[in-house]
């Protein structure tokens, strides 16, 4: 009774207190708020912008702009003050660290470690710059720097839930599941409104075949950390589990829509549509992952092959080549290439390797090609005539056509003069037979030098002197 009076008493104080000054409420008094500057980034990025316009050459004022750029998520503003922060002062260690954290949510992973690792060397030593630096080396699969890290910010924070997260990761990549989802318990009571650790708690124990386990943390995490793509994701593995196909993709498109960056659930719909044979919607889930991940040649390859066959042949062999320079004897996109270009006209090009194989090797013989030209040219016959002084043509005129024949041959010494035997009459003719020339005249006579013109072995064989006491029949007078 006592508490009911006390209660109506008080109402009655409150309402004679709102309607007092003639019945007027005082809402009318009460200035309106601009809803714009209820948003306090607003106001914030109004007065740096003046501030930069009056002070261009200050970088903390465009670090500052990058914070802010970056907690609304416009990132590639971000990106470009934090950028122009360090041109204009590249020895702070907070501004590469603004901008590995801008680059990680550009999944921009290596020029996120890069700057990472500027700022740990310029001295940062807090704990979010070691847990940047351990989930970008588990990521990229450098799983003992990423211990390192990980160890390095458990000394520093122990009890924070991203390191709990992270060293359940760990565990997971040695097999420990026991000890990996004693620490994601540890991160979910440490920060609740973390979604990582419930999402990946959830899936663990349907891997456990304890769907009903994977549901509660499920539940837990949409309760605690309201829609996120990772709890849907999660959700979607667990309905697919039980069957539930249409549920399962309805998960997953809500996953998808939570966040349009999230790469596991950009696969999962890329290879589904695939399936359906939806190249539309397949290509169009797949360029997500692309554009965030290019790095992954198996979804590079399935990105292409939805692409070649959705119609879109230039971006198909842009993606395939870009498979190629990461792999160049990678068969799958070799052989679609060629297809390709076969399809559109192109000539199929040649990697280093093949293009070497049909060049002839170049000779290691320093002759040049005058020179080569010169040995392979074809040997002309020597006659007689260059083997005797003008004048006595006359005399050698009756020399035996045997004897005056001259075959090229390899063997005999290209320059050395060649002896002429001497012609000896039969005497029949009453003439005295033609003296041979003195040696003298043999020494000053030499034959025009040509590349493969040789005298005769059966040149060399006939004798210096004429043969003797031997007549010759009528046949042979007639050929003198």
């Amino acid at each position: 009774m006592k508490w009911s009076f006390f209660l109506t008493v008080c109402s009655f104080v409150i309402f004679c207190t709102q309607f007092s000054c003639g019945g007027k409420s005082k809402e009318a008094n009460i200035p309106k708020v601009d809803r714009v500057m209820l948003d306090a980034t607003k106001p914030k990025l109004e007065k740096l912008n003046e501030v930069i316009l009056n002070n261009p050459e200050n970088p903390v004022n465009y670090f500052l702009r990058a914070k802010i750029y970056c907690e609304i998520g416009d990132y590639a503003k971000g990106l470009k003050d934090i950028n122009q922060a360090i041109l204009l002062d590249d020895s702070q260690a907070k501004f590469y660290f603004l901008l590995a954290r801008i680059n990680y949510q550009r999944k921009e992973k290596i020029p996120a470690i890069k700057a990472a690792e500027k700022a740990k060397n310029l001295g940062n030593k807090e704990a979010g710059l070691f847990i940047l630096l351990g989930k970008l080396y588990m990521e990229t699969g450098d799983f003992d720097k990423a211990q390192a890290y990980i160890a390095r910010a458990a000394e520093i924070a122990p009890y924070h839930a991203a390191v709990f997260y992270l060293e359940s990761l760990n565990m997971l990549h040695t097999g420990d599941t026991t000890n990996a989802l004693a620490k994601l318990r540890k991160a979910v009571s440490k920060k609740p409104g973390f979604p990582e650790p419930y999402s990946l708690t959830a899936l663990l124990y349907l891997k456990r075949n304890k769907p009903d386990s994977a549901l509660f943390f499920v539940g837990q995490g949409f309760e605690n950390t309201g829609n996120s793509a990772p709890l849907f994701f999660a959700n979607g593995e667990i309905m697919e589990n039980l069957g539930f196909k249409v549920a399962s993709l309805a998960s997953y498109e809500n996953a998808a829509k939570a966040d349009s960056s999230y790469l596991p659930v950009a696969l999962r719909l890329g290879k589904y549509y695939f399936n359906k044979q939806d190249f539309s919607k397949a290509g169009r889930y797949l360029n997500r992952y692309f554009i965030a991940d290019s790095g992954n040649q198996t979804v590079n390859l399935l990105f292409a092959e939805v692409l070649a066959k959705g119609g879109d042949d230039e971006k198909a062999i842009s993606v395939y080549e870009r498979v190629l320079r990461a792999d160049a004897s990678n068969p799958e996109a070799k052989k679609a290439l060629e297809l390709l270009y076969v399809a559109h006209g192109k000539q199929v090009p040649q990697s280093k390797e093949e293009a070497a194989k049909k060049t002839p090797l170049p000779s290691t013989n320093p002759v040049s090609t005058k020179s080569l030209k010169t040995v392979v040219e074809k040997p002309s016959k020597v006659s007689p005539k260059d083997t005797i002084k003008p004048g006595l043509e006359t005399k050698t005129k009756k020399i035996s056509r045997d004897t005056t024949k001259v075959v090229p041959n390899d063997t005999t010494e290209v320059g050395k003069p060649v002896k002429i035997p001497e012609k000896k009459d039969s005497g029949r003719s009453g003439k005295k037979p033609v003296p041979t020339e003195s040696a003298n005249q043999k020494n000053k006579m030499q034959l025009k030098k040509e590349p493969a013109a040789e005298a005769t072995d059966s040149l060399n064989k006939i004798q210096d002197k004429p043969r003797r006491g031997r007549k010759k029949n009528k046949s042979q007078e007639n050929n003198d």
